[in-house]
C-alpha cells in the first residue's frame, strides 16, 4: 500500500490528486490529535485490512472513510495534542542544537587546522607510532561482540577480542580517505591503518587535522586504477602543523563531542518515547 504521513495545512492553497483532504471535523476532533491518530499503527492496520484483495493497494477516500476511530472527549484530546506538540517542539530544538554544535565544531576545525605556507610542518611519522598491519579480515566480525571492530569505509563490526586499548586513529587504506578515533579496547581489519601519538591530546588533534584534510589526501594520496589504495609512504610523510599538540584545543573538541553525544542520546530517547506513546495510546 502506498501512503505517507498526514499533515496539517495551515495556509490557503490547493492539493493535487495524489493527496486526500479531510475537513469539517472541528466539532469532534482536535486536529493535532486526529493527525496523530491517522499516523498511528492501529490506523495503518485498518488501511491494510480495508485494501486487502484489491488489485492496487493504494490509499483512497473510501478506505479512509471506512476506518474506525475511538476517541476521548475534546478536553482530553486537547491535553494529548498539547503534549504531542511540546514533544515535537522539543525534538526540533534538539535537532537544531545538534546541527548548530556540529557546524560550530566544523568551523573550529577549519580555522584551527588551516594550512598556511608559512607554518612549520613536520612529517606524520615523526609524531606517531604505526601499528602492525592487521591479520584480521572483515569475515572475523561477529554479531554482538564485546569490542568495536573497525572495517573499511565507515563500517564498524564487533569482535570478542581486542588488539589495542587506548586513544588511536584508524584510517582507511582503500577507496577514499577516512579517519576514525577510538578510545578504549578495539580491533581493526587488514583494510585499516592504525596509529597513535605519544599522548592522547596530540592523537586527538591529529585526528581532527587529518579529518579536515581528507579530501586532499584522497586526491593526492590514493593511487591505482579501479578501487584506489592509499600510498602509505605518502600518509607517513604527510605534513602536519608543528603546533598539533595543543592540549586546550583537544579538550575543546572532546567537550564538544561529549555535548553532541549527550544531545543525540536525548534525541534518540525522546523519539523512542514518542513512538511508544503513539503505539500504546491508540488501542
Amino acid at each position: 500500500m502506498s501512503f505517507g504521513r498526514p499533515y496539517i495545512l495551515n495556509i490557503d492553497g490547493a492539493i493535487h490528486d495524489g493527496w486526500l483532504l479531510i475537513s469539517e471535523f472541528s466539532n469532534e476532533f482536535n486536529k493535532e490529535f486526529l493527525r496523530a491518530y491517522l499516523e498511528s499503527n492501529i490506523c495503518k492496520s485498518q488501511y491494510y485490512k480495508a485494501a486487502a484483495g484489491g488489485v492496487v493497494s493504494n490509499l483512497n477516500k473510501e478506505i479512509v472513510k471506512s476506518i474506525y476511530v475511538s476517541y476521548p472527549s475534546i478536553i482530553e484530546q486537547n491535553k494529548i495534542a498539547r503534549f504531542l506538540s511540546l514533544t515535537d517542539y522539543k525534538l526540533e530544538v534538539l535537532e537544531a542544537k545538534i546541527a548548530t554544535l556540529k557546524k560550530y565544531r566544523k568551523g573550529i576545525q577549519k580555522i584551527a587546522f588551516r594550512r598556511t605556507p608559512k607554518e612549520a610542518y613536520v612529517k606524520l611519522k615523526s609524531l606517531v607510532l604505526f601499528m602492525p598491519k592487521s591479520k584480521l579480515s572483515a569475515g572475523n566480525s561477529v554479531e554482538n561482540g564485546k569490542y568495536p571492530f573497525y572495517l573499511s569505509g565507515e563500517k564498524i563490526g564487533t569482535i570478542n577480542s581486542f588488539m589495542n586499548d587506548g586513544c588511536y586513529i584508524i584510517a582507511n587504506d582503500g577507496g577514499e580517505a577516512g579517519f576514525r578515533l577510538s578510545n578504549g579496547p578495539f580491533a581493526y581489519s587488514d583494510h585499516c591503518i592504525c596509529f597513535q601519538s605519544e599522548n592522547e591530546w596530540t592523537t586527538r588533534n591529529l585526528y581532527e587535522y587529518l579529518d579536515s584534510q581528507k579530501d586532499r589526501i584522497t586526491y593526492v594520496g590514493f593511487l591505482g586504477s579501479g578501487l584506489k589504495n592509499i600510498d602509505r609512504a605518502y600518509l607517513q610523510n604527510f605534513g602536519v602543523p608543528s603546533t598539533i599538540g595543543n592540549k586546550k584545543l583537544a579538550i575543546l573538541f572532546s567537550l564538544l563531542d561529549e555535548k553532541i553525544q549527550n544531545l543525540e542520546n536525548e534525541l534518540v530517547w525522546l523519539k523512542a518515547a514518542k513512538r511508544y506513546l503513539l503505539t500504546n495510546m491508540f488501542i
